[in-house]
């Protein structure tokens, strides 16, 4: 169980950086924690956001950040999780949404539609640099991960 767990986190954070890498490289190191809470007794296992820089014109415009996170309670995993989190980070000029709006999440595997969904706006504030940021995230059930998983090309749209 842990093993398909670790598959599909790292498969996740492969996704995230599909554009930038050549077809025969390996993918980034993939940094897993797991944190438990004690006043909570909550156990939270996630992956370090990996981290795109999209460009125009040789400028940096905005940041973008996927992850992946899921909890369970206590200090030990007794069942497989029924969903985990895809996290999903901005940072750029000026707020992409309003607080309220739940930008819709859609998944393509292998140039079909695995996943649609509603990402809610779960934090966004202001950088020291002048800069903002927006944090959302998806709820997706682990069947449906593996499955993405399991695709040869994975291509997710954040629809704002």
């Amino acid at each position: 169980m842990k093993a398909t767990l670790l598959l599909v986190l790292v498969s996740l954070s492969t996704c995230s950086i599909i554009a930038q890498e050549q077809p025969n490289s390996l993918p980034p190191k993939i940094d897993i924690t797991t944190e438990y809470d004690r006043f909570k007794d909550v156990t939270t296992v996630s992956v370090k956001p990996q981290v795109v820089t999209l460009t125009n014109a040789g400028q940096q415009v905005r940041h973008l950040t996927i992850g992946a996170l899921f909890g369970y309670p206590g200090r030990e995993l007794h069942t497989r999780p029924s969903s985990i989190f895809l996290t999903f980070g901005v940072i750029s000029d000026t707020f992409t949404v309003s607080r309220d709006y739940k930008p819709s999440l859609i998944v393509l595997a292998d140039g079909k539609k695995a996943f649609e969904g509603l990402a809610s706006n779960t934090d966004r504030g202001a950088l020291e640099s002048g800069r903002v940021f927006e944090v959302f995230a998806a709820e997706v059930s682990v069947s449906m991960l593996e499955k993405i998983a399991a695709a040869k090309l994975v291509e997710m749209q954040l629809a704002v």
